[in-house]
């Protein structure tokens, strides 16, 4: 069978299951012999299919991909386009294309879908990813809960107690920006490093600033 510009050359697991919950509704749509929005195909998928993790995440922008999907294994199988039913408001047809989406839906609506019942109902939905488990889409992994601030400055305050005679005591006036780079999710070493690279100079400066000012201090009383 002669192939379509817009056909699609390797399926996803994401095309084959969209377009399988796609069927029935535009079958439906169909019957009713009405036309329906992008947006509103996805929706529909989304309010029938409420746990699957594919619908859940579904676009109207990527609807039409698994819609040429759908168009090239009903084409196999030697029924019309059901897609010819999607009114498109962004897109502007050609005379030529305009027409030819009458003729196919004109086609779509005179079909008896109801003798093809033991076709559609079949495994042909699956072609050609078999391998793919409809009965169970995987759930994405959870993310992980961050730790609590308080859990932060505890693991900071014991790699302090630990670690303390390995670094100049003017990093402890540091000790917010250690905690904003372990709330970023950095190692608490690394925190430490990163503080202690970038502000050592003037870490320095402030401890010669301090001597100056207790000198001045001194000089100031012997005045007095």
């Amino acid at each position: 069978m002669q192939n379509d510009v817009t056909d699609v050359p390797n399926y996803t697991a994401h095309d084959i299951v969209l377009s399988t919950i796609y069927l029935p509704i535009l079958i439906q749509v169909a019957k009713d012999k009405k036309t329906i929005t992008y947006g509103n195909l996805v929706q529909g998928a989304k309010e029938l299919h409420p746990d699957n993790e594919y619908v859940k995440r579904s676009i109207p922008v990527l609807a039409g991909r698994r819609l040429n999907v759908l168009r090239q294994i009903l084409r196999e199988n030697s029924l019309p386009d059901l897609s010819s039913l999607i009114e498109s408001t962004s897109l502007r047809l050609s005379d030529a294309d305009h027409l030819h989406a009458k003729s196919e839906r004109k086609r779509v609506y005179d079909t008896d879908w109801e003798s093809h019942a033991s076709t559609i109902d079949s495994d042909w939905v699956k072609y050609p990813y078999d391998e793919v488990d409809f009965a169970e889409i995987k759930k994405p992994d959870p993310k992980p809960i961050p730790p609590s601030r308080e859990k932060l400055k505890r693991i900071n305050w014991d790699y302090w107690q630990e670690n303390k005679e390995v670094y100049p005591k003017w990093i402890r006036s540091k000790n917010e920006e250690i905690m904003d780079l372990l709330m970023q999710g950095y190692p608490i070493e690394d925190c430490y490093k990163k503080v202690l690279d970038r502000g050592e100079r003037n870490g320095r400066i402030s401890d010669k600033k301090l001597k100056q000012s207790g000198k001045k201090l001194k000089r100031f009383r012997k005045r007095v």
